[in-house]
């Protein structure tokens, strides 16, 4: 399988979602240091066992250097790609990972295996060692570019350069891993539509379903809407003619509205033109952002 180039690295320190921000023309600045603000952990992990994490500035580009500290004392470094690996704690719970700036993120620890009766075969992979609880790989069946794809299920590595996540011909990047967990950003060379996803973890292949990778390009009023005045927001999914649930999210609560709350959930119209819309209302006028996910619809492969 092919390994993660230089130029991938730089392009997966892009934000991760599609977002829409309303901005009034500037002047070009000098980008600011990167800050660390966010800890990408896989979503669960085997007590006692090694997992890796990944560092994120607001922007959601990757941060190397940065000092994460892990409940039970310990503390690791992310190396030059953003990304570090830990041994998470011996007791079935919670394990925390916190910055310097007190943002703390958490993640579950469950117990480890227990031991079977018999050696398994020297050729056997690790899936088909797994207990019955990790042995299916659970993922989305539809994944949008630049969000997160997060799989569950049993043999992949806690190291994650040993772990190997493909769509179609393009490698994603894995940001955080476990032995039952992975999380992972697509390329944004993926072709959108159907295409195949691998998944190979110490050399053995562990997933090769098809899945549709899809863009999302959200779109809003021209000009910024003052107090009061309304607009409409746009979602438009290119890479399927399908009707698709998506998540809104209002991310400038104190400069616009969305009809209720500042959560939503629509539904694509499906088609050649594939749009949701959903009503936008002004509190003061200024910069808002919207961002946009995938409902997540989740599938397994043995």
């Amino acid at each position: 399988m092919k390994r993660y180039t230089g130029v991938w690295l730089a392009l997966a320190l892009m934000a991760c979602a599609a977002k829409m921000h309303a901005r009034k023309a500037a002047a070009p600045q000098e980008p600011a240091p990167a800050s660390p603000s966010t800890i990408v952990l896989p979503p669960k992990i085997v007590a006692g066992e090694r997992g890796t994490l990944a560092v994120l500035d607001s922007a959601g580009r990757l941060v190397s250097g940065a000092a994460v500290d892990i409940s039970g004392g310990g503390q690791i470094q992310t190396d030059a790609t953003g990304r570090g690996t830990f041994v998470a704690p011996n007791q079935a719970g919670v394990m925390t990972a916190g910055l310097a700036n007190h943002a703390t993120f958490t993640t579950a620890i469950v117990p480890a295996p227990s031991e079977p009766a018999q050696q398994p075969p020297a050729t056997a992979s690790a899936a088909s060692t797994a207990q019955a609880d990790f042995s299916r790989i659970v993922f989305p069946q539809m994944i949008a570019l630049g969000d997160r794809l997060t799989l569950e299920g049993a043999g992949f590595r806690g190291d994650a350069q040993l772990d190997n996540v493909f769509l179609g011909d393009q490698p994603a990047l894995v940001l955080a891993a476990s032995s039952i967990a992975l999380v992972a950003l697509p390329n944004p060379h993926t072709v959108l539509g159907k295409t195949q996803l691998s998944v190979e973890a110490g050399g053995h292949s562990l997933v090769r379903a098809l899945v549709t990778v899809v863009a999302l390009d959200v779109t809003g009023p021209t000009k910024l809407l003052s107090a009061g005045k309304n607009g409409i927001l746009a979602v438009e999914v290119n890479g399927t003619d399908e009707p698709v649930a998506i998540e809104v999210r209002n991310l400038s609560p104190d400069v616009v509205r969305l009809p209720q709350g500042n959560v939503a959930e629509v539904k694509t119209s499906g088609g050649k033109t594939n749009v949701a819309k959903i009503g936008l209302s002004g509190i003061k006028t200024g910069d808002y952002a919207i961002s946009a996910h995938l409902v997540s619809r989740g599938a397994g492969a043995p």
